[in-house]
């Protein structure tokens, strides 16, 4: 009937801003604690109608038959980090103001084969079921708000680096790597989570029961 195809954010989009704060006699006196800002909107899933088809092109299914829904949820992480940079006699330093995360899907969709009648019963049969995939979406990205902000409050807790005059831009850098390195398995942890959904919630059983319900309208409309 129908796959699911696994998708993993790809986008990590930056934006370092600096702040340069008055000339001090020496560097680093008192490091900043960041303020952790990291926001996983719960997504509003759009029901739209596509070819059967065009929904198997979104699955692992190779079988050349039409699909009858699918849930797509491809969230992309975007963060901007601003950072506070004192000058010192010799060195400067670099603090962390904020670090601010955004992981959403700007286009969260449920697609439903359009061969199926709008207003029908085995549509309404099958929106519910893609609802419970979007559920377990929402679930298992809803808990990065508290997990990602834990691990970037304990990564930067009183961060600071003293540096040469004009390598402030490289040791900016090593920061945006940092927090790419510890959301990336954060955010693939999430999906593999969905997944573990996806699988229990697409049981033969569930199938044979969608496919039995509406007095069988299912196989009338799509083969």
């Amino acid at each position: 009937m129908r796959l699911f195809a696994k998708q993993y954010p790809t986008l990590w989009a930056a934006m370092l801003t600096c702040m340069f704060g008055a000339f001090a006699a020496s560097a680093c006196e008192a490091p900043a604690i960041p303020v952790i800002q990291v926001n996983v909107p719960m997504p509003n899933f759009a029901v739209e109608k596509a070819p059967g088809y065009t929904i198997a092109a979104h699955t692992y299914d190779t079988s050349g038959h039409q699909v009858s829904g699918v849930t797509l949820y491809n969230p992309q992480v975007q963060m901007s980090v601003l950072f506070n940079n004192s000058s010192g006699l010799l060195e400067n330093c670099i603090t962390i103001a904020s670090i601010n995360v955004t992981i959403a899907d700007q286009n969260p969709r449920i697609l439903i084969a359009e061969e199926l009648p709008r207003g029908s019963c085995i549509e309404a049969r099958l929106i519910e079921h893609e609802n419970k995939h979007a559920a377990a979406y929402k679930q298992a990205y809803g808990r990065l708000n508290n997990s990602a902000s834990a691990a970037l409050a304990a990564a930067f807790h009183g961060y600071s680096a003293n540096v040469l005059p004009g390598s402030e831009a490289a040791i900016q850098q090593q920061v945006y790597n940092r927090i790419e390195q510890l959301l990336a398995p954060m955010v693939r942890q999430a999906d593999d989570d969905a997944w573990t959904q996806h699988r229990i919630i697409d049981s033969p059983q569930e199938y044979d029961a969608i496919r039995a319900s509406c007095n069988g309208e299912l196989d009338q409309y799509l083969k």
